[in-house]
């Protein structure tokens, strides 16, 4: 999903919070990713997370594989 795709979908919010909105942005980040990884054992899908703290989120994951 394209940047500006996720922020029409932000703008279509309105009232919500900043931390609601990049909680919401942060789990379609986290499920895309989800989807394009390569399923072995499932640890890299599992392992994909997200966390908000103040006005930023971070995807990611702590596999030394991954990409």
């Amino acid at each position: 999903m394209s940047i500006d795709r996720i922020i029409l979908k932000l703008e279509k919010l309105g009232d919500v919070s900043v931390n609601e909105a990049l909680e919401k942005a942060c789990l379609v980040v986290e499920n895309s990713a989800k989807e394009k990884a390569p399923v072995d054992s499932g640890n890299l899908r599992n392992s994909i997370t997200h966390v908000v703290e103040g006005n930023e989120g971070v995807v990611g994951t702590n596999v030394e594989y991954a990409p």
